[in-house]
């Protein structure tokens, strides 16, 4: 009679091997499983000429998440939504502009930090607005950010302490941007690794 856990030669199955790995194992494993892409080229010439691959640095992940998980972040992600809809997140967490044109706007959700993306009423400029009051990043998107760290995606040098969900209706967009020099120590750091 043999064990559930043993074969009939009386080695290991493959199902008590997973339940027994570490977690370390686990983790690497899935790092190993996520599709990663880092060579994209868009040459654009700068003023005095020169030509510029404004695609450098970019990456692009795969496989990051399950289906599951991704259903279980957007049923997440709707949730956020509809508590700032009621006014049950804190300040200026949670922002839905009146749409003024089609395919314009975005619902924007802000935790860790406030920011400005133009000048508002108040004449703030664009940035992060120290003194506004914003809700903390919720535990789910902590862990999230932690996997992330985990599975090498983000590097473990420069781990968020904000961050920003934005929620496009269909046919919405943003034109291209680069993000205010608020966020310049996060993104170099990025870079640099």
């Amino acid at each position: 009679m043999t064990s559930m856990n043993q074969n009939k030669e009386g080695g290991t199955s493959q199902k008590a091997k997973k339940r027994f790995s570490s977690k370390d194992e686990k983790v690497e494993d899935r790092a190993l499983r996520i599709g990663r892409r880092k060579c994209f080229t868009c040459t654009e010439y700068i003023e005095d000429g020169q030509p510029v691959n404004i695609l450098e640095g970019l990456e692009l992940h795969t496989n990051v998440f399950s289906h599951s998980e991704q259903r279980r972040i957007i049923k997440f992600i709707w949730n956020l939504q509809r508590k700032g809809r009621n006014r049950d997140l804190r300040g200026r967490t949670y922002c839905e502009p009146h749409k003024w044109m089609p395919g314009k706007g975005r619902v924007t959700i802000q935790f860790g930090c406030c920011y400005n993306y133009a000048v508002d009423k108040e004449g703030n400029p664009p940035g992060i607005l120290q003194a506004e009051q914003v809700d903390e990043i919720p535990s789910m998107l902590k862990v999230i950010i932690k996997r992330l760290v985990q599975w090498h995606v983000l590097p473990a040098s420069c781990v968020p302490d904000s961050c920003i969900v934005n929620i496009y209706d269909v046919g919405d967009c943003i034109p291209p941007h680069i993000d205010h020099d608020d966020f310049a120590p996060f993104l170099h750091a990025l870079s640099s690794d």
